[in-house]
């Protein structure tokens, strides 16, 4: 599997909630890596345009704040309202090659009117201009996660390790978050994938592919 998302449903089924009165969702965790952290709303359909946030997790256990206004949509800029919220979503996503274990532990998830100032979560800045392409090992699919400082075209590549250019196409990137799906025709063997843009290196990628 390429990630694993755990869902908690508010209330039973899909009933929806009024979760106005509060500002933050509070969790305790321990593990490593990014975890896209959800709250699914009842007048939202798409999938994808639901409110979510990337959270890195600490290999010590803390205790997260998250504020309801570091959750972003990709189909809206308006803030998040949390007036018919039905369920909360934890989806991990791969940090190493072959991994097949996830160790990771969650506890004590809550919605709070106020939060301990040292533990609340800002929107994730770590990870501005980096990326992550997943699965890997690949069968030709690769995902990319990306985060951007700004909006511009960009340039994504693949080589083989003798330099030979495989694919390069051209994609626009936003300002935050970008998630990219490629499907390659290649042979099996180590590639490498960059993206770059005029401003920015965003980084290079080595995938294997089966």
């Amino acid at each position: 599997y390429d990630y694993l998302t755990v869902y908690k449903s508010l209330l039973p089924g899909t009933l929806s909630a009024d979760y106005s009165e509060y500002n933050y969702v509070a969790f305790t965790a321990k593990g490593s890596g990014l975890m896209e952290l959800g709250l699914l709303k009842s007048s939202i359909e798409d999938w994808t345009a639901q409110y979510k946030v990337m959270v890195d997790l600490s290999e010590e256990e803390q205790t997260y704040y998250v504020p309801f206004d570091v959750f972003t949509s990709s189909a809206t800029q308006e803030k998040l309202t949390a007036e018919d919220l039905t369920m909360l979503t934890f989806t991990f996503l791969p940090v190493e090659a072959n991994t097949t274990e996830l160790d990771l532990e969650i506890s004590d998830v809550k919605f709070t009117k106020i939060a301990n100032e040292d533990q609340i979560i800002e929107k994730i800045e770590t990870f501005e201009n980096e990326f992550m392409a997943y699965p890997n090992p690949s069968k030709g699919n690769v995902n990319l996660l990306l985060f951007s400082e700004t909006d511009t075209e960009a340039t994504v590549t693949l080589s083989d390790v003798t330099g030979k250019v495989i694919y390069k196409g051209k994609t626009q990137l936003n300002a935050g978050k970008n998630e990219l799906e490629y499907n390659f025709k290649v042979k099996t063997g180590v590639m490498l994938l960059q993206v770059t843009s005029p401003e920015t290196d965003y980084g290079t990628s080595k995938i294997i592919f089966r």
